[in-house]
């Protein structure tokens, strides 16, 4: 069974499209290596699912296999999560949005993201791609989240539904939870498993 834990990430070790190894502080500030499929991004507040392991070369490690990004307040954790969506929004460009919103910063991107159109000079082609990474990184959360406890999929997987699906995912997922069996990685197991929490939940 998945455990979950609340963590901030202090420094990227290692870095490559989907692996990631960080030096990370838990909520009650012991520090943990996490590896897997995660936002190579310090300072980012993060739900993790996975497992400890036992890496006989590095020690005890906590394996991800899902995360879901938490709310961020502090200008450090927003720049650095602006940052790492890379859709040409750099570090002034973050600074200047966290300045205009503040701490209300992530309600605003989640909720009214036509509001970036009142930051001067960002521009419509800057705003567009921001907005559209932030409707990916949105389904990504909300198909995790919506599998999560029912069968381990994974972000690795998750993104390979998005691409599959688009925006009928979660429609999918709802209602014709075997036509996810047509994308590669997803086994009749996992498959049936997402069917019969469907089944539970009408």
């Amino acid at each position: 069974m998945a455990e979950q834990i609340d963590v901030r990430i202090e420094h990227i070790i290692f870095d490559s499209p989907g692996y990631t190894v960080a030096k990370c502080r838990a909520d009650d500030y012991s520090v943990c290596i996490v590896t897997g499929d995660l936002p190579s991004a310090k300072n980012i507040r993060l739900r993790l699912s996975g497992n400890w392991i036992n890496n006989a070369k590095y020690g005890e490690q906590f394996k991800v296999t899902s995360y879901e990004l938490l709310h961020q307040t502090d200008e450090a954790g927003m720049v650095s999560y602006l940052c790492s969506l890379r859709c040409g929004v750099g570090m002034t460009w973050a600074k200047r949005i966290y300045k205009a919103f503040g701490k209300d910063t992530w309600r605003v991107l989640k909720e009214e993201p036509n509001k970036l159109e009142l930051i001067h000079g960002l521009g419509s082609k800057r705003i567009t791609a921001l907005k559209n990474k932030l409707a990916e990184t949105n389904m990504l959360m909300s198909v995790m989240s919506l599998l999560d406890g029912v069968a381990e999929v994974g972000t690795v997987r998750a993104k390979k539904l998005i691409s599959r699906f688009g925006d009928d995912t979660i429609n999918i997922i709802k209602s014709k939870p075997y036509e996810l069996y047509d994308v590669p990685g997803m086994s009749f197991e996992t498959v049936d498993l997402i069917e019969i929490g469907r089944a539970s939940c009408r």
